[in-house]
């Protein structure tokens, strides 16, 4: 198979547009990836963050000692 003599290699892929798109690319993975990694390892307190706090139930305020 002719790949370098090929429509799509010398009009999309052999060209400066999609060369700059696939150093972008590189280039964002590479700034991200530590935060992903970080992300997946401390997942539980990533989740931390977003969660609403708990509302004590009427029951539970009930229960408390009076001074």
């Amino acid at each position: 198979m002719d790949v370098y003599h090929s429509w799509i290699y010398r009009h999309v892929v052999n060209t400066e547009g999609f060369m700059w798109t696939v150093v972008y690319f590189v280039f964002a993975i590479n700034m991200f990836c530590p935060l992903i990694v970080w992300g997946i390892i401390n997942w539980n307190r990533v989740q931390g963050w977003f969660r609403q706090p708990k509302q004590p139930s009427p029951q539970e305020n009930g229960n408390q000692a009076q001074p």
